[in-house]
């Protein structure tokens, strides 16, 4: 089950730096590296289901998927708590309802700032099949460092991102409710159904920084990301 993150609504990150380099936006990114992967998976004989296929909201209608009496009309305006916990939920739901052996959660990263760069992989420790969540990310994150250095990409050792456990991230919203994220992340009791397979979240590269969405917009860069996601799955 291939999560190509963001879409409709929700751009993910935006590159909007006025440095000469591409414009971008990851929403965009993720659902052409998305298609790109789930042809190459099933040439190989994969069965593939997609979160999202086209550039809209999963759950385009605003319905209560978690079933918690909550929507995006009960968000206040300096929040989207509600329509974001359906709108992950429709994707969770998604996988489970395929029964997918495998979910990977497609992202490009970003920041506020163009110093940031490089790639990184979550994963859920805290899950029954935790360790197989570590096996996956850590695949994911040693694909794409041996194919972006086939391409000239290549950090020191001292800017290399790693594989990251997602209890270590700043994931907490409203009310210290979630401590993992909720796409591979354990049950909320009431608010989310966690997935029922092994998964990791891959960020590709930074938007944001000059050097990384250089790649991103390349022919080169592309065929590596999904390279490394394809080999990562097999």
């Amino acid at each position: 089950c291939l999560d190509p993150g963001h879409g409709g609504s929700d751009r993910g990150f935006t590159r909007f730096f006025d440095d000469g380099a591409p414009s971008l936006e990851e929403a965009t990114l993720n659902i052409a590296f998305a298609w790109d992967l789930k042809s190459r998976l099933q040439r190989r004989g994969y069965e593939v289901v997609m979160t999202r296929e086209t550039d809209i909201d999963v759950n385009v209608d605003g319905k209560d998927v978690n079933k918690d009496g909550r929507t995006a009309a009960h968000d206040p305006p300096s929040s989207e708590r509600n329509k974001t916990v359906d709108e992950l939920q429709a994707r969770i739901n998604v996988c489970n309802d395929a029964d997918a052996d495998l979910l990977i959660s497609m992202h490009v990263n970003g920041f506020t700032t163009e110093r940031p760069r490089g790639y990184e992989t979550w994963f859920t420790r805290e899950r029954p099949f935790g360790d197989r969540n570590a096996v996956i990310a850590t695949l994911a994150y040693a694909h794409l460092k041996e194919q972006f250095a086939k391409i000239g990409y290549v950090l020191p050792a001292e800017d290399e991102r790693g594989v990251l456990p997602d209890s270590t991230a700043d994931v907490q919203m409203e009310h210290q409710l979630f401590k993992h994220f909720i796409m591979t992340g354990p049950a909320v009791p009431g608010v989310i159904v966690p997935s029922k397979m092994p998964g990791a979240i891959v960020e590709a590269l930074f938007v944001s920084n000059p050097g990384d969405a250089a790649v991103l917009s390349s022919t080169e860069g592309e065929n590596a990301i999904v390279t490394a996601y394809e080999n990562a799955i097999v």
